[in-house]
């Protein structure tokens, strides 16, 4: 897979080695670089909350990723509070009406809206692109959101519990397989750049993995 560069003017630092972001630090890593999280189709972020992200592409499908931390080998639940939401959720959340009403209120006052992190995107076009987006997403009649976990760790290999596997199926009954996907991502500090790593594993039994990096300075 192709890679990706990008970057960054460090601040001051000494320390150097991997790095596993927070959940925090996770959400903004993306927020800067959707590529990280190997879309098909560019994303535009509409907004985020308490470590939740919402996208959306130029054909209309909606993303919405939850950062999460894996401390181990052991994929413990990473798909748990999907699963909590998808149930107790209203499908209209996901109707491009509402998701453009949260948008432009994220747009106008995002310190308002508890959990923010993150400032709106000021990018050339961005205001166009999301509008056509939720216009295409509103003719396609409102598919379901497309699900990312994505986890901080330096793992590359894991191993679903028991609770892990049972909810990520149970995810993908509700919305279909296709649309439950699982990401990792890290972090490697040198003396004068960042390189962030970001990769999915491409079946359950965690054999095979894709990867991306972007670099930063």
């Amino acid at each position: 897979m192709k890679k990706r560069y990008r970057y960054w003017t460090p601040p001051t630092q000494r320390a150097s080695g991997d790095i596993i972001p927070s959940r925090e630090s996770a959400a903004l890593w993306l927020w800067e670089r959707p590529p990280l999280l190997d879309w098909e189709r560019p994303i535009f972020w509409l907004f985020e909350c308490r470590w939740h992200l919402w996208g959306i592409d130029p054909v209309g499908c909606l993303i919405i990723v939850d950062t999460k931390i894996a401390r181990g080998k052991t994929l413990r639940d990473p798909f748990g509070g999907l699963v909590n939401y998808t149930r107790g959720c209203s499908p209209t959340e996901w109707t491009a009406p509402e998701l453009a009403t949260r948008w432009r209120e994220y747009l106008s006052s995002p310190l308002s809206m508890p959990g923010c992190l993150v400032p709106p995107i000021e990018k050339r076009g961005y205001v166009r692109g999301v509008t056509h987006a939720l216009a295409a997403r509103e003719a396609a009649g409102n598919p379901p959101p497309t699900f990312f976990a994505l986890l901080g760790s330096r793992e590359s290999d894991f191993e679903y519990s028991e609770a892990g596997l049972k909810n990520r199926l149970l995810l993908e009954n509700l919305v279909g397989s296709a649309k439950v996907r699982l990401r990792v991502i890290s972090g490697t500090l040198g003396f004068k750049r960042l390189l962030i790593q970001s990769w999915s594993p491409r079946a359950r039994a965690n054999n095979h993995w894709a990867n991306s990096n972007v670099l930063c300075q």
